[in-house]
């Protein structure tokens, strides 16, 4: 058997390392508690700057649909406008096409008159004249 000073510093000794062992698990938790709180805080920045610049991408496609609605507008009343023309165009082209062949029946002489093309006249509604 050991003398009781033999055993008493075994026993010290074992304590130490006890501390110490309990020192450094206290460190490598305060380590890993500040990695992780240093990880979290990234991917907080990380979401931040993701939600910053999907909230500038956004304000932009607003602006931008905005002009598109208004070039929309602006594209719809030129299209009525062109439409209303065509429409007055055709009802002029049926009418000079008719007074020709009214003439020519007149006249006595055979004149070749085109028919409008009859999609034209369903595309605007007309009847020959």
């Amino acid at each position: 058997m050991a003398p009781p000073e033999a055993a008493q510093r075994a026993r010290r000794a074992a304590a130490i390392t006890e501390e110490e062992r309990r020192r450094n698990r206290m460190a490598s938790n305060r380590l890993s508690a500040r990695k992780s709180r240093m990880k979290q805080q990234q991917h907080v920045d990380d979401l931040t700057a993701v939600a910053e610049r999907l909230r500038r991408e956004n304000e932009a496609m607003r602006a931008g649909l905005g002009g598109v609605v208004r070039q929309s507008i602006e594209l719809e009343q030129e299209n009525r406008v062109l439409a209303a023309h065509a429409r007055q165009l055709c009802a002029t082209l049926l009418l000079r096409n008719s007074q020709l062949r009214l003439l020519g029946d007149v006249a006595g002489l055979p004149l070749d008159v085109p028919l409008v093309p009859d999609h034209l006249v369903q595309l605007y509604g007309m009847l020959e004249f």
